[in-house]
Parts: structure tokens; sequence; C-alpha cells
């Protein structure tokens, strides 16, 4: 119950301060739209070129978008706004008044983390729906391919809090900040582009490969979760740090 009640409160601090809204609504509209035009342009061209049906191309792209642009939307979000989430209060000195309350640790940082998450990943999906209502109204398809939202609607959501759970044991315990930082950054982008690396030929690729493959690298993100966890979350190490 206090996980919830920390969650709530952190994410209404999250969205009081207007940058934040800002900087998420146009990471949304960015995310939305400029895909949508880029893709418009590849869809159309190999439609005539290659003569595949539009239905696949759009299944083939939307997949494409949702293993890739859609963790660098996420990603974006984390790294801007976990700034507010986990380390204003270590650098404003509450954390170590937090701590000294019958709050339980572990209570803190999963309930800023669901914080962080409510805001990245309703950001994400709003945006994933977006993006598949704009390739129905311009080509009269609805991407099909029932791996991508087996992934958007299950898997993404548990890497999503998994990486943003990963990053606050982190930035709480370590006093390098943007190492922390700039580390999960380059793994979240790395994980990104594993689809690219797969990709020679997009429509070829088969999507229940990429969710098993997606699957496992977020049971390692659990896994590192766990591990960090039982390792160095201790409150002596974060008054220390």
């Amino acid at each position: 119950m206090d996980k919830i009640i920390i969650a709530q409160e952190e994410l209404k601090r999250i969205v009081s301060y207007n940058k934040n809204i800002v900087i998420t609504f146009l990471f949304l509209l960015f995310f939305t739209f400029v895909p949508a035009f880029m893709f418009n342009k590849i869809i159309n061209e190999l439609a005539l070129e290659l003569l595949i049906p539009i239905n696949q191309l759009v299944n083939g792209l939307y997949k494409f978008y949702i293993f890739t642009f859609l963790f660098s939307c996420a990603m974006f979000i984390i790294y801007t706004v976990s700034m507010d989430t986990f380390l204003s209060d270590k650098k404003e000195k509450a954390l170590d008044a937090l701590l000294s309350t019958p709050i339980f640790l572990s209570d803190l940082w999963i309930g800023k983390s669901l914080a962080l998450f409510a805001l990245s990943y309703t950001t994400c999906v709003i945006a994933a729906l977006g993006f598949a209502l704009i390739l129905y109204v311009l080509f009269e398809a609805w991407p099909r391919d029932w791996p991508t939202w087996v992934y958007l609607f299950s898997i993404f959501p548990v890497m999503n809090v998994s990486l943003i759970a990963l990053g606050g044991i982190g930035q709480l315990v370590s006093k390098r900040f943007v190492g922390v930082n700039m580390t999960l950054f380059f793994i979240g982008f790395t994980v990104m582009f594993i689809c690219s690396f797969l990709v020679e030929r997009l429509l070829r690729v088969n999507s229940v490969l990429l969710l098993a493959i997606f699957a496992a690298i977020t049971m390692l993100f659990v896994l590192a979760n766990y591990v960090s966890y039982k390792t160095y979350f201790t409150k002596e190490k974060i008054i220390l740090s």
C-alpha cells in the first residue's frame, strides 16, 4: 500500500513541473507524427517498386516502429525526467529525512519507479496507438501483426519499468549520477538497435523471434535489478553516497 501512495505522490510531483509536461508532450508528438511522415514515403515507394501489398508493408513498418522508435521514446522520457524522480530528494537532502521514517527503502524505490513508469509507458502507448491510427488513415490498413501487440502490452512495460528501477538503484547508491545515466542510455539504445542489427530485409524478420529475443533481454534486466537490489541497495550506501 505504501508503494502505491508513494507512486501517486511522486507522479503528482513529476507532473507539477511544467518542463516535464512540455518535454513529454513534445516527445509524444515527435514519436507519433515524424515516423508516420517518414514511413509514408517508404511505403509508397516499396509498394510501387516491389509490388508488395500495402497491408504487408504496414505490418512490417509498424513492427520496426514498435521495436525501435517506441523504446527510444521511453528512453528519452526516462532520461530527462529521472532527475526529478530519484535525484531531487537526494540533492536537496530530503532523502535523509525520508530514510529516518518507518518507510521501507524498497517501498520508496518501487514507488518512485512506478511513478516514472506510469508517465513513460502511458506516453509510449498513446504514441503507438496514434501512429497506428495515422497508418490506418493514410493507407486504410491497421497493423495486425499479433507479436507486435503482445510485445507492446506485456514485454515492453516490464522492460520499461525494469530499466527505470535499475537506473533508480544506480542513481541512489552512486555519486556518479551522470555516469549512471549515460550507462543506462547506452544500454537502452543498444537494445533499441537490436532490431536493426537483425534486419537485412525488414519484411522478412520473424516477429515471434523478435518477441523471444526481447523477452530474454527483459529477463536480464529483471535479474540485474534483483542482483543490484540484494548487493547494493541499503540505507547506509545511499546516505554515504
